[in-house]
């Protein structure tokens, strides 16, 4: 048997070659050190720990115009990094009275003073490892004036031909009450007293009220003259006697009733205007009553019409003053209770008894 014997490789030495492969081989490594300890150096920050690169967030954000002396609140929200950030104001100023919030991004409070204000947000998230900044704008304005507003009372009125009636014009958010008059037909004054023309037909007419103080202001109201006057009867004429309400005082119980006379009862009654807070009207009694903490003088226009359908109308004031004793800190009072009652719901005396006097 013959063994098989693979002869020895032959290793020629070309020492010009090793002694570049050698030199290439040592520059490599020296290259690779130089490159680990310069990202090991990179990667440590100044407290010896690594620290990841910074990944930046996004913010974005919808400031509208503040209003001066209007509560105010506007969300920055963000998209990146880890839950929760922290925000704060990098340069810039926010508009006097507002401010950021570190947690949550919100500005809120109530700015004092108008102009356009910009300022730059920065926010990072939970371990500082992402970032964001950005710029924003803001505008702090007046408040805008509340609308001019005309109303006339009654809206709606049948009246014979050739009468007359007077209409209230109620204006509010005015430096002043006054109005101009339009008819479309008849005559009216600046007062607001209205005549029909002599008619042969029943006709309808229009008035108009216009602001003196915003002309762009204006109400209607519609007049249907009769042809033919109502049927003498012995009835006078419906009127609305209260010229006057008695003042109330801060929390102090008030009822006050409106009268009137003439014309065919029943009588409903309504109120246009503003009554202070916690006071209500029975439109059926013509009763105002409640408690208010508001103090002030309220004006309201106050009608009744009768079961024939007349109305009469009296423009009114309610004045409220200011309570002048405060919290009671004494012996106990009566509770303040009570109960809105007409003369009709009270009780009749019953059966009259004659005791004669007996004799001496």
């Amino acid at each position: 048997m013959f063994s098989l014997v693979c002869p020895r490789p032959v290793v020629r030495t070309n020492f010009r070659q090793r002694r570049f492969s050698s030199a290439t081989f040592l520059t490599a490594i020296l290259i690779a050190a130089v490159t680990l300890a310069t990202t090991a150096c990179s990667t440590l920050s100044a407290s010896g720990t690594p620290s990841i690169a910074t990944v930046p967030i996004a913010m974005s954000a919808n400031f509208p115009a503040a209003i001066v002396g209007t509560s105010y609140n506007s969300v920055i929200s963000v998209n990146g990094g880890i839950a929760p950030y922290t925000f704060l104001i990098r340069s810039g100023t926010l508009p006097p009275g507002l401010k950021l919030s570190a947690s949550t991004g919100s500005i809120s409070g109530m700015p004092s003073t108008v102009g356009n204000y910009t300022f730059t947000v920065a926010v990072t998230d939970k371990n500082a490892d992402a970032e964001g900044v950005k710029a924003f704008a803001m505008s702090v304005q007046h408040q805008a004036p509340k609308p001019v507003s005309v109303e006339i009372s009654p809206a709606s009125v049948t009246i014979a031909s050739g009468a007359n009636y007077q209409f209230l014009a109620l204006v509010s958010n005015a430096n002043t009450p006054a109005v101009t008059w339009k008819a479309s037909g008849g005559a009216i004054t600046s007062a607001g007293l209205f005549t029909a023309p002599k008619v042969n037909t029943s006709t309808t007419f229009h008035l108009v009220a216009t602001s003196v103080a915003d002309p762009t202001v204006t109400a209607s109201a519609m007049v249907n003259v009769d042809k033919a006057a109502p049927p003498p009867t012995t009835a006078t004429a419906l009127s609305l006697t209260s010229t006057a309400l008695p003042e109330a005082t801060e929390g102090t119980p008030y009822a006050a009733g409106l009268q009137a006379s003439g014309g065919t009862t029943p009588y409903f009654w309504r109120i246009s205007g503003s009554l202070p807070s916690g006071f209500s009207f029975n439109a059926r009694q013509g009763a105002i009553s409640g408690i208010t903490s508001q103090s002030g003088a309220f004006a309201m226009i106050a009608s009744v019409t009768d079961a024939a359908g007349h109305t009469a109308s009296q423009k009114l004031t309610l004045s409220v003053s200011a309570s002048s004793t405060g919290n009671f800190d004494g012996p106990a009072e009566l509770p303040r209770a009570y109960v809105n009652s007409s003369l009709a719901d009270t009780p009749a005396p019953g059966t009259v008894h004659f005791v004669s006097t007996p004799a001496a």
